[in-house]
């Protein structure tokens, strides 16, 4: 049978400071499975597994800076 996600974004980042994702597995989604947009600072994906999404697992635009590890 065929399915699609209902949503475009797994999550959404805009702006933020100090966020630390941890131990995540995040699949199907429409457009990103993360989108950092805008100024994001201090953002840590750490043993975070983004597959099968449309357009891009992760996605850092505007000045955003990212840090992925492990």
């Amino acid at each position: 049978s065929w399915s699609y996600a209902a949503e475009e974004t797994g999550i959404s980042l805009v702006d933020v400071r100090n966020v630390q994702l941890v131990d995540l597995n995040i699949t199907g989604f429409r457009v990103d499975g993360v989108n950092a947009d805008g100024n994001c600072r201090g953002v840590v994906f750490d043993n975070v597994t983004i597959h099968d999404n449309g357009r891009a697992g992760l996605s850092a635009n505007g000045t955003s800076r990212v840090i992925v590890q492990n």
